[in-house]
């Protein structure tokens, strides 16, 4: 019996008598233990998300050999040894062979600007999808080929991500509401 029950019993045995009992009532904040349940789902919410995310990028992305599908992958914040970003050797346009790739000037901007973001935090709330297959960038923006031609942009890690927000929001919501 809950405690409302129990005071709505107690009101209804004394109604008609004069005599009215005491009723105690006792709040207790469970607020600390409330947060700290919350933060040790936050990770692995965000762990369904990345495979979320992983999958349908995998599902988008071209297939020529499967190199660079068999390369998307997802990490959370402090797990550093999944997560990659541009060489300076892939920004310039020259591989570490010396053979030279494409980036046009916009693309190479956006690359540089992946090079100032610092290490992930460890506590950091933050999942990250991606590859470290070196033309990943290009094959997702589009680049131009030696011979001066352009390939038309396949993206892959954008559409997934953004054409399944709502699957996202849900994941979260999954995990979080307990």
């Amino acid at each position: 019996m809950g405690v409302y029950q129990a005071v709505q019993r107690s009101l209804r045995a004394t109604k008609g008598r004069e005599r009215v009992s005491d009723i105690t009532i006792k709040i207790t904040d469970n607020s600390d233990e409330f947060i700290e349940i919350l933060k040790s789902r936050i990770p692995v919410a965000l762990e369904a998300c990345g495979l979320q995310a992983e999958r349908s990028a995998k599902l988008l992305c071209p297939v020529d050999t499967g190199r660079l599908r068999n390369s998307i992958t997802h990490a959370t914040a402090g797990d550093s040894s999944r997560t990659f970003s541009f060489t300076e050797s892939y920004v310039s346009g020259v591989n570490e062979k010396g053979k030279k790739q494409g980036l046009n000037k916009k693309q190479k901007e956006e690359a540089k600007l992946s090079e100032v973001i610092p290490a992930i935090p460890e506590k950091e709330q933050t999942v990250y999808i991606g590859t470290n297959v070196e033309y990943a960038a290009s094959v997702e923006t589009g680049h131009i080929l030696p011979n001066g031609s352009y390939t038309a942009p396949k993206p892959y890690l954008k559409p997934a991500i953004e054409n399944n927000k709502e699957k996202y929001k849900a994941i979260m919501k999954r995990y979080l509401k307990g």
